[in-house]
Order: C-alpha cells, then structure tokens, then sequence
C-alpha cells in the first residue's frame, strides 16, 4: 500500500495548474515522520491519517523537486534568438536525414561568459548553399565547437495533436537551436553511456551496409533508432496494425530473455559438473537477466523498457530461493515485460500522466509483484 499513498502525492502535483511550494510540503513531512517516530496515535483512525499522510507528503515533496530541477534546466527567455558558440559533446544516436543531420548535444557548463544553458539541446546541422558539404560525420561521444542560434521548445497545441514541448521536457532536453557553423574537437568523451551509444551506432550502421532496403525496420527493433523508418512504412505498419511491433517495449525484452533462458537451459543441463553447482533454472533465471539489460542497453532504455527491466523482484540473486521462487519470479518478470504501455513518467517529473488503461494495468501488475 505504500506504492498508492506515494501516488497520491505524485497525482496531486501532476494535476496541479502550479507546483506546490516545498516549505509546506517539507513541514508536513517532517511532522508526519516525527509523530509516527514519537508513535502518536499508533493504532485507529489517527495512526492510519498519519501514515496516509505520510506517503502523501513524500510523494509530492518528490514530484515537486524532480519537476523544479526540470524547470530550471530550460533555456533561459534572455538567450531566446542568440547566437552564442558553445562546446560539448554528441549524446545519443545522430539522426541523418535527406538534407542534414539531428543530434543531442551535451554542453559544457564551464562558459568564459558566465551564461548558463541546459544540460541538453536539440541540434539540427544543415549545410548551408555556400558550402554543402560542410556537415561532417561524427559518432556518439564526440567533442565539438559549435556557433548555434538558440531557441526555446514550442508546440503547436491543437486538440490532440503531438505535444513536442511536453515530449522534450520529458526527456531532459531544456533547450534547441540551429548549428550555423562548426568544428571537430580532438578528444573523445569515455563514460558509460557514450560506449553504449558508440556500439549502439555500430550495429546500426552494419546493418546499413548488409540489407539498405530494410536497413529502417531492423535497425528500429535492434537498436530502437526509428528515424531510418519511411513514411510509407509507418503507414503500412498503421494500417496492418502492427506498429507497436516496431517500438521496442518490454514485449521485446521478455522474448530475448525467453530466448536466452531457454539456450542456457538447454546447455547448462548438458554439462553435469556445472549443473551440480548451479541449478539449472538459476543460472536459466540469471543469464535471461543479464540479457533483458543488455538488450534495454542497446534500446537506448526507454520508458516502457526501463520500466521492464526495473520492475521485477530478481529472484535470482537470492542464494535460498527455492525453484518454485524462481519459477513463480520469472513468470512476473515476463508478465510484467509483456503489458505494453508507458510507466509512470510523473515519478520522473514529467508534465502529464499516461492516461491509457494499458500504462495502469501494468502498473498494477508491478505493484502486485513486488509485494
């Protein structure tokens, strides 16, 4: 139950014109947990208020901090139309279409001029009619000078239509601009995730080499890059209704970690020495783990990914688990995999709620698990 009084909290600040003020919120708390500490009111009405309360306050004092970190992470009003030259480094997959190139850049928070951007932008890179090919080729992790001309994210908010403002500020990018001119930097950035992204943009790019036809639909299932996906395939995939095959959710997982399971199965239970020190469904459960986050990495761990592959209790790690544990722990991880829709991106300070059937039902079928 403490999941649900944590949303209550989450719920009140998502559906608030304003977010709350944080003094009323942490005043709250701390009353909340010093009473229940003090243990006022341990049993009836009064005790079950203050635990409700507690949940509640928790829940919105986070949503509320997450949110304002976001919020304070945008391009600033000031920097609206500037033309500014910023330094960083390429994050995540570029995306290449017909006449230039869309990439997320990270810059550099140190500025000589003291100006403070977003952590993340929105680039695009068009070559100019002066000189066409003045867009170089360049990889994830990559340092760069860039001249850009800035811009603050706008949408067009018509009934029903794509929300691009609320879409970025979900995915942490504060900021955009138009790159007018820039450069290669020596240097490379060496993290944990520009590796990822680096082997992500190798598959990608062999597999556009081996099948140019279909380079766009496996690399989108592979990697989770739909920008190589035409327009004439979206449509087909529409109207088939088969387009959720092509973004990668935790349907997607839990098959590579069947796949997985079964293969260690059936090798494992061969090999008699390794058998007897490691049961055959541990290491089944164990291998079928590792490949559902190795798979989510090269997805680029999206929401409904991430949301697959953190939901479970991982069985697999306690060493008294007995087989039925293991069992009864794979078959919630898969079924936990197997619910399409977005998790709830209010924990993540986003600005609206999935309102699907599917998004809720999935989350009750984690909640249940994890109790």
């Amino acid at each position: 139950m403490s999941i649900f009084r944590l949303l209550l909290g989450v719920l009140f600040v998502q559906f608030s014109a304003a977010l709350p003020p944080l003094s009323p919120l942490a005043v709250v708390l701390c009353v909340a947990l010093v009473s229940r500490v003090w243990r006022v009111g341990r049993s009836g009405a009064l005790g079950a208020a203050l635990v409700l309360l507690t949940g509640f306050a928790a829940g919105a004092l986070y949503t509320t901090v997450r949110a304002q970190w976001r919020l304070d992470d945008r391009l600033a009003s000031a920097l609206e139309g500037q033309t500014i030259a910023v330094s960083g480094h390429v994050s995540g997959l570029p995306q290449r279409v017909s006449d230039g190139v869309r990439f997320t850049f990270v810059a550099d928070r140190e500025r000589t001029d003291g100006t403070q951007l977003p952590k993340k932008m929105a680039l695009s890179w068009y070559p100019s009619r002066r000189a066409p090919d003045a867009v170089p080729l360049f990889a994830p992790g990559r340092r760069m000078q860039l001249s850009v001309r800035l811009r603050r994210h706008v949408s067009q908010f018509n009934p029903g239509g794509f929300d691009y403002a609320g879409w970025q500020f979900a995915r942490g990018v504060g900021g955009a601009g138009t790159v007018r001119s820039g450069e290669l930097l020596p240097g490379h950035v060496d993290s944990l995730q520009t590796t990822i992204d680096g082997w992500r943009d190798s598959i990608r790019q062999r597999i556009a080499a081996a099948v140019p036809g279909q380079a766009g639909l496996l690399t989108a299932i592979a990697v989770g890059d739909q920008s190589g996906v035409s327009d004439a395939q979206w449509d087909t995939l529409r109207a088939t209704g088969t387009a959720h095959l092509i973004a990668i959710s935790g349907l997607h997982v839990s098959i590579v970690a069947a796949l997985a399971a079964a293969l260690v199965s059936a090798l494992w239970r061969r090999i008699p020495r390794a058998a007897l020190r490691l049961p055959t469904q541990r290491a089944a459960v164990i291998v079928a783990a590792l490949a559902g986050v190795g798979y989510g990495a090269m997805a680029g761990f999206g929401v409904p990914v991430t949301r697959a592959v953190r939901s479970p209790r991982w069985p697999c790690f306690r060493r008294d688990g007995s087989q039925r544990e293991m069992c009864l722990g794979w078959r919630s991880w898969a079924s936990c995999c197997s619910i399409r829709g977005p998790s709830l991106r209010a924990v993540s300070g986003c600005r609206s709620v999935p309102s699907r059937r599917s998004c809720w039902c999935s989350a009750g079928v984690m909640g249940r698990s994890a109790a």
